[in-house]
């Protein structure tokens, strides 16, 4: 009797959870993944989002070839006001490390870096006016295995936009400024992305995005994937990209979760 009533009220959480999921005065959901590009958009207030997944990440170089696998890839966010949010940002990491010699392989693993952040929106998007937020964040030193987390906690910020190019077509950018935690050298971040969506659940993207600085090279990424809205508060993507400036490629995949007021 116990197990009957315990599946009854699971069933009604449920389907509460699902009646709220598709009720349309909810914003539609916005998350941060799977792009390196960050939305000026932020969740509701006192909403809760979870966007997680995974990455595989493969680098050759003279020397050997390195496979890092970043597994509970994890964002959380919190609506704290209308139009700020808070974020947590962490994932446990494994590195492969094969050397091109006849030298053994060797494995680290462990709890990777961790972020705190905050994020808020500073308009929405009227005419040429695009959407524009504000998104800043730190990286916390000794959190996590030693070779995973920076000598000095470290800070980045960038301005995040966004503007509707037509019914199926938008396009996002972001430009900031970041610290590496290793010394005082800073860099610039940026990042530009297109959008298309196909169906109302289904949308694709291509997008571009790297560092620079005064004294080093650019660094330039390219990556494009797809994804499917499967309800109004929940979402899958797959997205796979590759370096133009080194020997890098990967694949992410992942799932985003937004609990209902």
């Amino acid at each position: 009797m116990k197990k009957i009533t315990f599946l009854f009220i699971l069933s009604q959480i449920v389907i509460t959870l699902d009646v709220i999921a598709q009720n349309d005065s909810i914003a539609p959901l916005s998350t941060d993944r799977p792009t390196y590009s960050i939305a000026p958009n932020v969740v509701p207030k006192r909403t809760f989002q979870v966007e997680t997944g995974f990455l595989f990440e493969k680098e050759s170089t003279d020397l050997d070839d390195i496979d890092n696998l970043y597994l509970g890839m994890t964002l959380l966010r919190y609506g704290l006001f209308q139009n700020f949010e808070i974020r947590l940002e962490g994932t446990y990491r494994q590195m492969v490390i094969q050397p091109n010699d006849e030298s053994p392989d060797s494995t680290i693993s462990g709890l990777g870096a961790v972020k705190v952040g905050l994020k808020f929106n500073i308009t929405e998007e009227k005419g040429i006016v695009p959407n524009l937020g504000f998104v800043a964040d730190i990286t916390l030193r000794h959190i996590g295995k030693d070779g995973f987390h920076p000598t000095y906690s470290y800070s980045a910020a960038r301005f995040v936009a966004a503007n509707t190019l037509s019914k199926n077509f938008s396009l996002g950018y972001n430009l900031g400024f970041a610290y590496n935690g290793e010394n005082a050298d800073g860099f610039f971040i940026w990042s530009v992305v297109l959008n298309y969506t196909m169906f109302n659940s289904i949308s694709l993207f291509a997008e571009t995005y790297g560092t620079f600085d005064n004294n080093n090279l650019p660094h330039n990424d390219f990556d494009a994937g797809i994804v499917w809205q499967i309800r109004h508060n929940m979402q899958v993507d797959i997205t796979a990209g590759t370096s133009f400036s080194s020997s890098v490629s990967f694949v992410n995949a992942g799932f985003s979760w937004r609990l209902p007021r």
